[in-house]
């Protein structure tokens, strides 16, 4: 059995790179996101998952307020970058595609896509997306007047509309933090960062075109107003998963997505596995049999010192975990795993250090690889 290695200890040898903060299989290539608060954010890809090429400026197309890369979305061969906006006031969320197929990375040009949150300035940052029966779906954080998610067939710039009711019709839904497809439908996970807070919803739809009918599938917050955050789903056997930021330690749910919604769901896990500072999931993969979870410790690495926060934990049935240890993952000022992704049979783990503190660490990419 291989074990997990690393392939880049050092971001990718950018100063404050300070996170992988997603990766995105397109099937001839894997590509990640790297987070900048000073430069701007990168993006690089790979064929093997272990080499990796720029293939962007800082910032994207060199505006250094492109802090951050949440919401890659591959669509028609070309690769769409959401960003997050580092500007006071803001300026809006903007979005650029390339066709990143290209065979020489110095052929890929970046263009816009909307340069203002598709029309509003208050949206912040495109912060998920993914592509569900031919569209694309990108969700938007506006802290202000709550998440919108728009829609695209194409992905040109005239052709986005919002595709749900503004927060879902929930004033407490400020941001859409994840996406997940499943047997044709496509479920999303919110962020609550708004008050009244009832905890963080998810929702689905079977799709199609213009403003969708949505449902909510679980209860709010899974039953806990601290449950802020939902910010990771995936479908391992029979059931799903989601995790759900908490400030007294993440939790994992699941559900076998039966019966009457919402659907009756089962904590696996609370207190951040003994930990009460790992407080965040933001990935969850599966490869070979096994579930994956990434966390995060205090908030992002917004508050605390100590470092090794985050952890990243394994299961053969969802249930009884353990903790990947490694004598170098997560530590040198890591604070988690900030994104993960199966690629060709391997798993790569982005690790991200504190993103709003520049206290040396770098990211660092991972990848396990299972015996052949």
């Amino acid at each position: 059995m291989k074990e997990h290695r690393s392939t880049d200890t050092d971001g990718f040898g950018a100063v404050d790179n300070l996170g992988i903060s997603a990766i995105l299989d397109s099937g001839n290539h894997v590509f990640l996101a790297t987070s900048n608060p000073t430069l701007g954010a990168t993006i690089y890809r790979s064929t093997d998952g272990e080499d990796w090429e720029l293939i962007s400026a800082h910032g994207i197309v060199g505006n250094s307020a492109n802090t951050i890369v949440l919401s890659p979305v591959w669509l028609y061969d070309a690769l769409y970058a959401g960003t997050s906006q580092s500007l006071t006031p803001p300026l809006g969320a903007r979005l650029f595609r390339a066709h990143a197929k290209a065979g020489d990375a110095n052929d890929i040009g970046w263009e816009p896509v909307s340069l203002d949150g598709f029309g509003n300035l208050d949206n912040n940052a495109f912060t998920s997306g993914i592509v569900s029966d031919g569209y694309s779906y990108l969700g938007a954080f506006s802290p202000s007047e709550g998440t919108e998610l728009w829609g695209s067939k194409t992905g040109d710039p005239d052709d986005w509309e919002m595709c749900a009711l503004k927060s879902f019709n929930r004033p407490d839904n400020s941001d859409s933090t994840t996406m997940y497809v499943h047997e044709g439908y496509l479920y999303v996970g919110t962020e609550v960062a708004r008050t009244p807070s009832m905890g963080t919803a998810i929702y689905g739809t079977a799709g199609g075109e213009g403003q969708v009918t949505w449902e909510q599938v679980n209860t709010d917050g899974f039953g806990e107003a601290e449950n802020k955050n939902g910010g990771a789903i995936t479908v391992f056997g029979r059931y799903m998963y989601a995790g759900a930021w908490n400030p007294d330690g993440c939790q994992i749910w699941k559900s076998d997505m039966q019966g009457e919604l919402p659907w009756t769901r089962e904590n696996v896990m609370t207190g951040g596995f003994g930990a009460p500072r790992n407080q965040a999931t933001f990935s969850i993969g599966v490869l070979d049999g096994r579930i994956y979870v990434g966390c995060i410790g205090s908030q992002f690495g917004m508050l605390g010192s100590d470092l090794r926060e985050g952890k990243l934990l394994t299961s053969e049935d969802g249930v009884d975990r353990t903790e990947i240890r490694n004598a170098d993952l997560i530590s040198g000022g890591i604070w988690g795993v900030g994104s993960q992704a199966t690629y060709r049979a391997k798993l790569c783990i982005g690790l991200c250090g504190p993103l709003l503190l520049q206290l040396g660490a770098r990211c660092q990419l991972w990848v396990y690889e299972p015996s052949q």
